[in-house]
Order: structure tokens, then sequence, then C-alpha cells
């Protein structure tokens, strides 16, 4: 005899629910690169990680962080943000240079980058993947900027190490 199939598509049914719950938005589709010799522990064969703090640039008070995992030419990055307007959206990108350095050339296709969209207490959490290659050596930040429609006023900054 058999035993019955529905627990365990009740089990594949919560699970589904469970992961739809979480407030991050999935997107399809680029401090100083570390040399291959010097890169960061990788979490499996020929990945690297990354990280960057962000602090408010402009007296925004929006600060955060970003994770970025790199592999094959791809970088997916999770980034989070706290102390931003409510129901606000952010564009953000990956520059080179540093965050010294002011407005410079945003790294890979700029269609890329999935806006931040805050919630009512300001916060934000995004993942993308995005196809850039870090090249060792040169430096990298991520930019949170004002608004769609004032990309010229960084709200927060961190560089990538």
């Amino acid at each position: 005899m058999r035993a019955p199939r529905f627990p365990l598509a009740a089990l594949a049914l919560a699970s589904t629910a469970a992961c739809a719950a979480r407030p991050v938005q999935n997107t399809s589709t680029g401090g100083v690169a570390p040399s291959p010799a010097t890169s960061p522990a990788a979490d499996m064969s020929g990945m690297t990680r990354f990280s960057a703090t962000l602090a408010p640039v402009n007296g925004s008070g929006v600060s955060g962080t970003a994770m970025i995992h790199g592999m094959n030419g791809r970088q997916m990055v999770e980034l989070s943000i706290s102390g931003a307007p409510a129901s606000a959206t952010l564009p953000w990108h990956i520059h080179s240079g540093s965050c010294a350095d002011g407005m410079t050339p945003i790294v890979g296709d700029p269609a890329s980058y999935t806006a931040l969209g805050t919630s009512n207490d300001g916060t934000a959490r995004v993942m993308s993947d995005l196809p850039i290659n870090f090249v060792a050596g040169q430096k990298y930040h991520v930019n949170v900027h004002a608004s769609p429609s004032d990309m010229g006023t960084i709200v927060a900054c961190g560089d990538i190490s």
C-alpha cells in the first residue's frame, strides 16, 4: 500500500509560499578589486566575495550595505538601505573609482540595475544579477542616487573591498 502524497504536496506548497513572502526583489539582467592572488575567501571554487558599507552623503541619512558574490563574469549584488524617504525610488549603480572620486562612469549597462523602492519605513532591499567583471587592482564603489530625476545627487556611497 502506498502512502498518500498529500503531505508532500502540502510541504511543497508551504515552502513556495514561504519563499514568496521574502521581501527580496529578484531581477535579471559592475575599494580596490583584489587580484586573484589576494582575492577574498571563496564561497566555492572560483567565487569571490566583496562588500561595501554605504555611508550617508549630503546629509541624507541613507546608509546600508552591499554584498557582492562574483563568478564567471557576473556579480550577484544584494543591496540593503535604511534612512531613506518612505515610498521613494532610488537608483543605484556600481561605479569605477572610489567614493572620493565623485561622479565616475557606471560599470556595465545602466539598464541592468533595478532601482531600490523603499517601504513606508524608508528601508529597501534588492538583489541584482549583473553581467560585469571586476578588474584586479581597480577601484569600484556603489552609489545610491536621490531619484530617477535627480541622478546628480548621491545620497549614499560605499567603496567596494
